[in-house]
């Protein structure tokens, strides 16, 4: 499953229509994203989902985390070589309840160290 943003400058716009996004998934839903300004060509790119740092591939994707149901934010954040630093808005989106049993334990994710030194591993 695919979802898709667009960003110009600092706005971030879904692409129309969005497919139902159902909770506690994990790898399932391919996220791109699409910078349409110069100013997001260099730097390290970062997707927000309500907080939650998740460093872009090379290609602008990223898996969706495991999220709740309920309403999320997605922003994307960039860093550059020379010290800028910038952000999108916050764009809010519905997440349905799925079916999983509560008795299920939650997949533990990578935080953003671990993020960072898979990235220097695929060098």
């Amino acid at each position: 499953m695919d979802l898709y943003f667009t960003v110009k400058n600092t706005i971030i716009e879904p692409v129309n229509p969005q497919p139902v996004i159902i909770a506690d998934s994990y790898k399932y839903i391919n996220v791109h994203f699409e910078f349409t300004t110069d100013e997001w060509n260099e730097g390290e790119r970062t997707a927000y989902f309500t907080g939650q740092p998740i460093i872009l591939n090379d290609d602008n994707t990223c898996y969706l985390p495991i999220v709740p149901k309920g309403i999320i934010s997605v922003g994307v954040g960039c860093v550059k070589s020379d010290g800028a630093v910038f952000y999108t808005n916050k764009l809010m989106i519905s997440i349905t309840e799925s079916a999983k049993p509560r008795s299920l334990q939650a997949i533990c994710l990578p935080g953003i160290y671990e993020q960072i030194m898979q990235k220097f591993a695929e060098l």
